[in-house]
């Protein structure tokens, strides 16, 4: 009995730890994207002006 309840308690820890992961690589994922796409908005809107 004890090995069953301290396999479920690894398994619960290891899926947060792995959820906490994944949630903080997409946070960092989506500011590098939104870092590259503000540069790439700010260059554009550049470009705009001194075409005009």
């Amino acid at each position: 009995m004890q090995y069953i309840l301290t396999g479920v308690i690894v398994l619960i820890f290891s899926g947060l730890v792995i959820h906490g992961m994944s949630l903080l690589l997409e946070r960092g994922y989506r500011a590098l994207f939104g870092i590259f796409a503000g540069a790439g908005e700010a260059t554009r809107k550049f470009k705009v002006k001194i075409s005009r």
